[in-house]
């Protein structure tokens, strides 16, 4: 989706874009394709790449020339440098780490090999966050020839919403006057949702009227791990299980607070997108979410409930002032705002492009997924 939003917002007087994905097009793809932008596929099996999906890579690269190739994520990464030739590459590495126990083994294969060679295959590398880069460092990525542009959000989307929080609560059946609590994150091991529904049991019990209102993958009545903890708890009545929504700006309107509370993190964008709504965060200091919320949020231990609820319990018993609030909408405005991230990441593309071209000409790049 941050490929998606850079296409958008790219200057199309200065950068004509066309992207391949290495597998199918999807739905993200056919989201790009209505941008009036063009999306082939590899149809890449999910796995290490065939030296003919590479050959075909490369003949449909020689053949549109591009003046740069923007590759995404680790296996594009190597892939797209393989295939490239002379074409200058620009690496996107979008994750923290690779354990064992949450990632495939060949993707981790891909991971070590790239980094490896990344001096000789990357012309510049892109991280997400900065702990991304500090850690893919320890892997032999080259640091020396990286920079790190954050994820941007779209403050037109993300915003103060009341006829939106108004409308979610009657939905849900919950007053103006409750204090509700929001975790928007697919249900897995690094979201750690048995911490927070530890938290959301101790704080239950200090204020019986505070709700729970949780969204994502996994995250429904029908999970039987997540309904375990939430029994445990005895917190069923105040605890609203939502899935996958398609309308997490105006569900995050309706917050009065956003919490992260996850074990492992790179750069993530729940917390960005609740501060654009004006809603305080407690996040765990995993990632870059301490760097994300500053000096404006809450930041407590990972895998420690207790300072997760103690923290929460803050605000909610001294709700933070109108100008307060105000406060976070505008440090994502300066620091985080999608059109500064656009203009970061076309900054980087016209350096690389005009020292390809040694000339000032509008630059094609191929945005490889």
């Amino acid at each position: 989706m941050m490929l998606y939003k850079l296409l958008a917002g790219m200057n199309r007087d200065q950068f004509e874009n066309a992207v391949i994905s290495l597998t199918t097009i999807g739905p993200v793809g056919e989201k790009i394709q209505g941008l009036g932008i063009p999306v082939r596929a590899l149809q890449m099996r999910p796995s290490l790449a065939s030296l003919g999906t590479i050959g075909r890579l490369r003949r449909w690269l020689r053949q549109d020339a591009p003046d740069l190739l923007q590759t995404w994520m680790y296996h594009a990464d190597l892939v797209g440098s393989l295939a490239a030739g002379r074409i200058p590459v620009i690496w996107n590495v979008r994750a923290s780490a690779l354990s064992p126990q949450d990632s495939k083994h060949h993707t981790r294969i891909v991971q070590r090999i790239a980094g490896r060679f990344s001096r000789h295959l990357a012309q510049r590398i892109i991280f997400n966050s900065h702990l991304a880069q500090r850690l893919h460092s320890q892997l032999g990525y080259d640091v020396g020839r990286s920079v790190v542009i954050p994820n941007g959000f779209d403050l037109d989307q993300f915003q103060p919403n009341p006829a939106a929080r108004q409308a979610i609560r009657q939905t849900l059946g919950i007053s103006d006057t409750q204090p509700v609590i929001g975790y928007v994150a697919r249900f897995h091991p690094h979201k750690d949702h048995h911490n927070f529904i530890q938290a959301a049991t101790q704080i239950h019990q200090h204020l019986p009227d505070v709700q729970f209102v949780l969204c994502g993958k996994d995250i429904t009545p029908h999970n039987p791990t997540l309904m375990g903890w939430i029994r445990e708890g005895g917190i069923e009545s105040v605890t609203h299980l939502l899935g996958i929504r398609t309308d997490i700006p105006d569900l995050t309107a309706s917050f009065d607070m956003g919490v992260v509370a996850s074990l492992s993190e790179a750069f993530p964008n729940v917390i960005g997108e609740a501060m654009a709504c004006e809603v305080p965060c407690v996040v765990t200091d995993v990632g870059d979410s301490a760097r994300i919320v500053g000096e404006l949020g809450r930041v407590v231990p990972p895998q420690s409930p207790t300072a997760l609820a103690e923290a929460c319990l803050e605000w909610l018993q001294h709700p933070p002032s109108a100008e307060f609030k105000h406060r976070l909408r505008q440090h994502i405005l300066e620091h985080y705002s999608l059109s500064a991230i656009i203009q970061q990441y076309e900054a980087l593309y016209r350096a690389v492009a005009q020292k390809k071209q040694g000339g000032d000409s509008p630059s094609r790049s191929y945005p490889n997924g």
